[in-house]
């Protein structure tokens, strides 16, 4: 079962909650009383969730200690609290929690927000895989890639296409699209056909390489419509 860290100072809440979890089927990773505390035992416990007070001992604040979990981890926090001012409101919602239940909660209530919790943590795991594996592939791809928005502005491009067309190091400005075609009318042929939702596959475009001379390139293209 998931690993729970409870970060709570008032130890018979604490006990409480450590009870409910356990009788629940959880596994209870730690009952801490700082957000400094868990930081520290972060690593070696690795809790897939946190169940987290605003008002604990030392100088983070649970508000504090979850904006580090999430920056650092992407472990879901769900506070546990019993206020609900606006500042307090405010300072939590930017720390992006996965829950905020006020105290004092019905078990039920408690069960439901951390299944939902977790259920929301896994898709964003997978999520956050699929982009680093696009990712990967684009940027380490041999074959030149790009991305451009609708007015023909490179907004993205891997090396490989960067060293095609001489658009030297990463830290350059990409400039625009139609700037790298050796054919005006090539450009404006290949922009209204991506503008009409149809595809370019294998189609040979005369783009102008490093130094400026023509490259016969064989492309695919295709719109990504919102």
């Amino acid at each position: 079962m998931p690993g729970i860290a409870i970060v709570e100072d008032e130890y018979i809440v604490a006990l409480d909650i450590k009870s409910f979890l356990e009788r629940s089927g959880y596994r209870v990773s730690g009952m801490f009383s700082s957000g400094e505390e868990l930081i520290r035992r972060f690593e070696e416990l690795q809790p897939e969730l946190i169940l987290m007070d605003i008002k604990i001992r030392g100088e983070l604040d649970g508000v504090e200690t979850a904006r580090l979990i999430h920056d650092r981890y992407f472990t879901p926090v769900v506070l546990l609290t019993a206020f609900a001012d606006d500042e307090t409101v405010a300072r939590a919602k930017i720390t992006q929690p996965f829950g905020y239940i006020l105290k004092p909660f019905e078990e039920r209530e408690l069960r439901t927000a951390i299944e939902i919790a977790l259920y929301r943590a896994a898709m964003e795991k997978r999520l956050r895989e699929s982009e680093e594996r696009y990712r990967s592939l684009f940027n380490e791809g041999i074959s030149g890639n790009f991305l451009a928005d609708a007015d023909g502005t490179l907004i993205d491009a891997n090396p490989a296409f960067r060293k095609l067309v001489g658009l030297g190091s990463e830290d350059l400005p990409l400039g625009r699209l139609e700037e790298l075609f050796a054919d005006q009318a090539a450009w404006e042929s290949f922009r209204d056909t991506l503008a009409s939702g149809r595809r370019f596959e294998l189609a040979a475009l005369p783009l102008r390489g490093e130094g400026g001379q023509e490259l016969l390139v064989l492309a695919n293209a295709a719109a990504i419509l919102a």
